[in-house]
């Protein structure tokens, strides 16, 4: 399977909601639907679990669907945000990794 990247640096190819609709899984959408339930207290159902991945076009799921970063780089041609002239300024980039914990600096060296 190709480990694709968001324009963050995250590992869509290793999100279960990715890899849920490229394999047509039911079971790991239910056991995916469960896992975030819990962690994030919503209600998301397993026919919810699909995700084509940030740089594919098709369904994107939860904050993937509306995420700024993505919105972002897709319009600037860019492989990823440390590509950007606007990079070290930019403020949705500083709440991003601030929120998650990535570096995306990091993330693109790996």
């Amino acid at each position: 399977m190709n480990i694709q990247r968001g324009y963050c640096g995250l590992k869509c190819g290793e999100c279960p909601a990715h890899i849920a609709m490229e394999t047509d899984d039911d079971a790991l959408r239910a056991k995916t639907a469960a896992e975030w339930n819990a962690q994030h207290c919503s209600d998301m159902k397993p026919e919810e679990i699909n995700c084509a991945g940030c740089r594919d076009d098709g369904t994107h799921i939860g904050f993937c669907a509306v995420c700024p970063i993505r919105g972002c780089a897709s319009g600037r041609d860019v492989a990823g945000c440390p590509e950007c002239g606007d990079f070290d300024a930019c403020e949705t980039r500083a709440g991003f990794e601030k929120q998650t914990g990535l570096n995306m600096r990091d993330a693109f060296r790996e």
